[in-house]
C-alpha cells in the first residue's frame, strides 16, 4: 500500500517542480513582453549615459541573452541547443520579446567577454545553419533545469530542452 503512494507523491513532487519551473519562464516572458511604449528619450541613470529604460528587441541579442543566462558551462553544442530553442520560442511568439531589462541586468552583474561571444557565436552558428543540431532537440522552445525535466528527449548537461507543447 505504500509503494502507490509514494508514487503519487513523486508524482506530486515532479507537478509542483514543473509548475515552479513554468512560473519562473512565464514570469520573465512577462517581465520581458513588450509593454507601454518608451519614452522617446530615456532618464540617465549615470555619468556614462546609460539609459534608465533600454527597450531591445533584436533577434540576435536577445537570443544570446537566453543563452547566456541559461547556459554556466563551456559547452559550445549545450549553447547552441539554448540558441535553437530561444529562436524557437521567438518563432512560436511571433516576435521576439523586449530584452532590454534582462540585458541591463546582465551587463550590471558583471559580464564575462567569453561567455557572451561564445552565446552570440551559437546563435549565429544556428541562424546561418553552420552547427547542426542533433535531432531530438530541433523542436525544442523551452529551457528546464534536467532534474525537473524527467521524460525529456534532449538533455545536454544540467538543462534539458522540450517542446512547448503549444
Amino acid at each position: 500500500m505504500s509503494q502507490p503512494t509514494a508514487y503519487r507523491r513523486s508524482q506530486r513532487r515532479t507537478a509542483l517542480a514543473f509548475a515552479a519551473v513554468y512560473c519562473a519562464i512565464a514570469a520573465a516572458i512577462v517581465a520581458c513582453a513588450p509593454g507601454e511604449a518608451a519614452p522617446p528619450v530615456a532618464e540617465v541613470i549615470d555619468d556614462t549615459g546609460a539609459p534608465a529604460t533600454l527597450v531591445l528587441a533584436e533577434r540576435r541579442i536577445c537570443a544570446a541573452v537566453v543563452v547566456y543566462g541559461a547556459v554556466r558551462t563551456d559547452d559550445y553544442a549545450q549553447a547552441a541547443v539554448a540558441a535553437r530553442a530561444a529562436l524557437n520560442h521567438f518563432n512560436e511568439l511571433g516576435h521576439t520579446p523586449d530584452c532590454g531589462v534582462a540585458l541591463t541586468r546582465t551587463v550590471s552583474a558583471g559580464i564575462d567577454p567569453t561567455r557572451w561571444q561564445r552565446a552570440l557565436d551559437a546563435v549565429d552558428a544556428i541562424e546561418n545553419g553552420s552547427y547542426p543540431v542533433p535531432l531530438a532537440c530541433v523542436r525544442a522552445s523551452v529551457i528546464l533545469p534536467a532534474s525537473a525535466a524527467a521524460r525529456a528527449q534532449c538533455v545536454l548537461g544540467d538543462l534539458a530542452f522540450v517542446e512547448s507543447g503549444r
